[in-house]
């Protein structure tokens, strides 16, 4: 049975530090190395495609789920012209309501609300203002690569693993 990534690690960790130390006979430790940089391969090579196996799952995922979502925003588009076409057509024909055994279909007012014709001839008594604030990201880094100190940010950079 293999050897979980950690322990692997741990133990590389540990012959360098005795091959660094002197503390056993380079070829013994040298040969250790060997054995354990194989099964870090071994290990490696297994995590990889496992991840990358996820990785596919995922996208085939997020396919199905667009390709899901185009499809509920169809059936709903076509819904609300059927509900449109059929209120419509009862309005026309002054038909207030249809009952059916399975339905009972009626036109009914909506609440009063407010439209407006000409936003610019609103009174300012009925307007608010709203303020938002967007910090600029690539500004700040342009910044302080020049050099700058600005305050409350700085630059950093992370790894990530690339895989060929």
């Amino acid at each position: 049975m293999s050897k979980p990534l950690y322990e692997i690690t741990y133990e590389f960790q540990n012959l360098m530090y005795l091959l660094e130390e002197n503390e056993l006979p380079e070829e013994e430790v040298v040969a250790l190395l060997e054995e354990v940089s194989e099964q870090f391969d071994n290990k490696a090579a297994n995590i990889t495609g496992l991840f990358l196996n996820m990785e596919a799952e995922c996208k085939s995922i997020k396919d199905a789920e667009v390709k899901m979502k185009k499809r509920r925003e169809s059936l709903d588009r076509n819904s609300k012209r059927l509900r449109e076409y059929l209120l419509n057509s009862m309005i026309v024909l002054e038909i207030p309501q249809v009952k059916t055994d399975q339905f009972l279909v009626k036109v009914r007012n909506n609440p009063v609300r407010v439209d407006f014709v000409s936003e610019g001839m609103i009174p300012e008594s009925f307007k608010e203002t709203f303020e938002t604030v967007r910090i600029d990201k690539a500004a700040i880094k342009a910044e302080i690569q020049k050099g700058s100190v600005v305050p409350g940010a700085v630059l950093s950079q992370s790894q990530r693993l690339h895989v060929a």
